[in-house]
């Protein structure tokens, strides 16, 4: 019974983030009981579901890929929309849940590695194209000493 609950377990699919509504998501199919199942058979349920999809126990799950880009596409939106100063719609406590999803699940490293490329992005394609409009030659030749008629030293 316990592998061929496993492998039901873990087709189903995952459950909305905290705090997002999803109008079709039943928590019962989730866990894979009826709707008449008693706090026992519920909590029972729920930890061994626990078990079966937990990061340690699933090293080389194909999905675990899927699962941090969806995170991760979460994270970057919310990364520009704090760049564009548009971030009243931002929930810190989700943003935190989804990088420490991330984190639990051993992807630390990939996340650093993808901020650290986001914010490489966001400098060079929106912040050195408005600093390069401000700089004129004669800005940089007073700069460098080298306008005709400034004092050299």
């Amino acid at each position: 019974m316990a592998q061929a609950n496993t492998a039901a377990m873990m087709a189903l699919p995952l459950r909305p983030a905290h705090g997002e509504v999803h109008p079709t998501f039943d928590h019962y199919a989730e866990l894979g009981i009826p709707e008449t199942a008693s706090a026992q058979e519920i909590r029972t349920a729920y930890r061994q579901l626990a078990l079966v999809r937990h990061p340690d126990r699933n090293p080389n799950d194909p999905t675990a890929t899927a699962s941090f880009q969806r995170k991760w596409k979460r994270l970057e939106s919310a990364l520009r929309d704090i760049h564009e100063k548009n971030a009243s719609g931002l929930s810190f406590e989700q943003l935190y849940r989804y990088a420490y999803k991330i984190v639990l699940k051993k992807a630390g490293d990939r996340l650093c590695e993808n901020v650290k490329q986001f914010e490489e992005r966001w400098f060079t394609d929106k912040v050195c194209p408005r600093i390069f409009k401000l700089i004129s030659r004669n800005l940089v030749a007073m700069t460098l000493n080298d306008v005709p008629g400034s004092p050299r030293e």
